[in-house]
């Protein structure tokens, strides 16, 4: 299958198949750098370079390399047991070690998630009965 435009031929299946070799961490990556190419303009070095500190949080582009690390070491026990399971796991965790759920939930708040995601682990927060905040 190919795709034909203003006289440049793309392989289709050549570029699906090296998308997969990248794997969930490619991925996570390639829509990252798309969005930032749609929202921001920027394209090439500069758009990875953005991507990564995006991935990275606060904490900048070191972090975002370690968090596609942590993807490429974690994707397949992510995927076997369904984020759903895992997130109330790691947010009990996170309500362990920090008790103030305001200071939490604003961090959410501000995470560029779906509104719905941000809606089922802001309500998780309110009904875990780990402190009175």
């Amino acid at each position: 299958m190919s795709y034909t435009k203003d006289n440049d031929k793309v392989e289709i299946d050549t570029l699906v198949h090296k998308a997969a070799w990248f794997g969930v961490p490619g991925f996570v990556l390639f829509f990252v750098i798309t969005m930032v190419g749609g929202i921001q303009g920027l394209f090439g070095g500069a758009a990875i370079m953005v991507a990564l500190d995006i991935l990275g949080g606060p904490f900048g582009v070191i972090v975002g390399i370690g968090m596609l690390l942590f993807l490429s070491k974690n994707a397949k026990k992510i995927t076997k047991y369904g984020a759903k399971k895992i997130l109330p796991l790691i947010l009990t965790k996170l309500l362990e070690l920090n008790n103030n759920k305001t200071e939490i939930i604003k961090k959410i708040e501000s995470y560029p998630i779906s509104h719905d995601l941000k809606m089922d682990i802001i309500n998780y927060i309110k009904n875990h009965n780990s402190s009175p905040d």
